[in-house]
């Protein structure tokens, strides 16, 4: 961060006390004092918010490993119940146990897929936001400032114009904020079921092996 420097503007003064001794006092310094502090605290600020960042790529990361490490758990259940299963009559037998089982691993499998794209239209939904927030920030500083360009563009605008992509912006971001939300809880329900059924799935696996061995 590159902070803009300070110079005093004021000289020395001194009062005299009670008892008559005299008692300097720096204006410079109590100021500069004051300025450290205030950088100091735009420093932890900052330092936060670098922490935080690298705090949520960690958990994304891990997030999005664990997704895959479960779908490839369900589709390698999945084919070695479709290997091994040998179909039979239909009832309470082991080879029907070892069919519900299946049939509920390849659910959970096909709810790890919308999983996974429910968080990956969540990265795009939180991008898309993130770039219409900066870019009514801009359109702010335009309508403060007067008339400016974006240099990565070359397009100008005025006040006026800015003004009109402002309202564009903020009401663009009302819909982004509400389809966020939306993906959001349909990302955690698929993650609650997906991990329901594997569990259901595997103990009637389970359950199936070991009536296997008693009929």
């Amino acid at each position: 961060m590159k902070v803009a420097k300070w110079l005093p503007s004021a000289p020395w003064s001194s009062e005299s006390s009670n008892e008559g001794l005299g008692s300097f006092e720096c204006p410079e310094r109590a100021s500069l004092t004051r300025f450290r502090q205030w950088t100091n605290v735009i420093s932890e600020e900052a330092m936060t918010t670098e922490r935080s960042d690298s705090l949520y790529h960690k958990w994304r990361e891990s997030t999005e490993k664990f997704d895959y490490f479960m779908l490839g758990v369900l589709g390698a259940l999945c084919a070695y119940l479709a290997q091994s299963y040998k179909p039979s009559q239909v009832g309470f037998n082991p080879g029907t146990l070892e069919l519900l089982a299946l049939l509920t691993l390849v659910l959970g499998a096909v709810t790890g897929f919308r999983r996974i794209e429910a968080t990956n239209l969540v990265t795009r939904l939180s991008h898309q936001s993130l770039y219409a927030n900066e870019s009514r920030g801009a359109m702010v500083s335009v309508i403060q400032n007067g008339p400016g360009v974006n240099t990565q563009t070359g397009q100008s605008y005025t006040p006026e114009s800015a003004l009109q992509e402002t309202e564009r912006l903020s009401q663009q971001l009302r819909v982004l904020t509400q389809q966020l939300e939306l993906v959001k809880a349909q990302a955690l329900r698929r993650y609650h079921l997906r991990n329901s059924l594997a569990l259901i799935g595997f103990l009637m696996l389970l359950a199936a092996k070991l009536a296997g061995a008693y009929m």
